[in-house]
């Protein structure tokens, strides 16, 4: 069986005493690497954040199309009822013209009369 070569186990002393590192050049990486990762949770957050606004924004690009397509579509809808209405105006213009024209061929007298001639 093949001997393990010795375990090297540094005390935290000695990993500082070796790298030139004091205690309080130690507390300052400390509250760098704090500082750091409380940036990297809120750059986390803004992503999050983005990335909602990002799919909002997608929803209302899409409720947008369908309301310009609902839109267009009743115009075209509104613009037929125009144009049906107009036709039944037209008709109804070209009736009560015909109508009096119709009125006209009979005397007035007959109406005094109650319309019977024979009286």
């Amino acid at each position: 069986m093949a001997r393990a070569g010795p375990r090297l186990v540094l005390s935290e002393e000695a990993v500082r005493a070796k790298s030139g590192l004091g205690p309080h050049r130690d507390l300052g990486l400390q509250t760098s690497v704090k500082r750091l990762c409380g940036e990297i949770v809120e750059l986390k957050q803004h992503l999050e954040h983005y990335d909602k606004i990002q799919e909002l924004t997608q929803m209302l690009q899409e409720s947008h199309s369908s309301l310009v397509s609902t839109n267009e579509h009743l115009l075209q809808e509104l613009s037929q009822v125009r144009a049906q209405h107009r036709a039944e105006v037209e008709q109804m213009h070209w009736s009560y013209q015909e109508l009096k024209k119709t009125m006209a061929l009979f005397p007035h007298s007959s109406a005094s009369h109650g319309g019977c001639q024979a009286c």
